[in-house]
């Protein structure tokens, strides 16, 4: 990810007279970016997509739990 925010805020207050008192906040802000990340752009089989994704002769494991280690 690589996210962009840039925001300004101003806040001011005046006591006047006969108990008045002003108070005005402003805030704008401005956000942009981009995510790079690994996602299929297509539905298949897990081996054609370990391939694309890693090359010739990758495959996938499960990482945990009761199957892991097995393709």
């Amino acid at each position: 990810m690589n996210p962009v925010v840039t925001s300004v805020a101003v806040e001011a207050a005046f006591e006047l007279e006969n108990d008045w008192r002003i108070e005005n906040r402003l805030r704008t802000s401005s956000g942009s970016g981009n995510v790079i990340s690994l996602i299929p752009a297509e539905v298949a089989s897990a081996s054609s997509i370990a391939s694309r994704i890693a090359g010739y002769g990758a495959s996938l494991v499960f990482a945990n739990g009761g199957s892991a280690g097995e393709a």
